[in-house]
């Protein structure tokens, strides 16, 4: 087994649970019933191409004010804290309501970001759900230090390394481009813990959803996405 360092200091080896949600009752009688935004596919078409035109330097345009129903974004973006990752930049996705944004520090996903994510694909029809790894992420790089036996970080912010823990025990020490991989395990874990959400797991098998991950290198701005 891959598990050190007191069980992930205290037993955090599951990285979530997703909470349970009622079958048959609507979550929400604000937003009106409408299609989906488009399919799975067309989604990650257009994550794509909104990071190509960001690359070309994007469309750079302020959106007009809208309170527009009902929401269909393209995708739910899970993504770092880190001050310096924007998806709605990165994606060039600057209208309102293309975009359903979480975001925590090291990307990963408790019972809230979870059950944030449910709702947008349940009351939203949000096609695609990425989860999003960047470049110089701290926190893998402070769950990399706390497992190999370095001091553990106070309060709350264990919790966030504790999760982030099973994708380092994945990376043996001497791997090349180990923090990277680090990073990129981590993402891709979440992202499978996710798809076994009640919510999105029956979407997924119903054809409307893709959960998927991917990595996002700042110095470029170049996101891969593996889906």
């Amino acid at each position: 087994m891959d598990l050190t360092r007191s069980a992930f200091v205290g037993g955090a080896a599951a990285l979530l649970s997703a909470p349970s949600v009622a079958s048959g009752a609507p979550l929400s009688v604000v937003d009106p019933p409408g299609p989906p935004r488009g399919t799975p596919v067309q989604a990650l078409q257009w994550l794509r191409d909104g990071n190509r035109r960001f690359l070309r330097g994007g469309e750079r345009r302020l959106p007009a004010p809208s309170a527009a129903k009902p929401q269909r974004p393209w995708a739910v973006a899970l993504t770092c804290a880190d001050t310096r990752v924007a998806p709605e930049l990165v994606f060039d996705s600057l209208r309102f309501g293309d975009l359903f944004v979480c975001r925590s520090a090291g990307n990963i996903a408790d019972a809230d970001i979870t059950g944030s994510i449910e709702y947008a694909v349940a009351e939203f029809r949000a096609p695609f759900v990425l989860v999003l790894g960047h470049s110089g992420c701290g926190a893998c790089d402070e769950a990399t230090l706390a497992f190999e036996g370095g001091a553990l970080p106070p309060a709350s912010i264990l919790a966030v390394v504790r999760t982030i823990m099973p994708a380092v025990s994945r990376v043996p020490r001497g791997t090349v481009d180990r923090a990277k991989k680090i990073i990129e395990t981590s993402a891709m874990l979440t992202a499978s813990a996710l798809a076994k959400s009640p919510v999105l797991a029956a979407a997924i098998a119903g054809g409307t959803l893709r959960v998927a991950w991917g990595y996002h290198e700042l110095a470029t701005g170049i996101v891969t996405i593996h889906a």
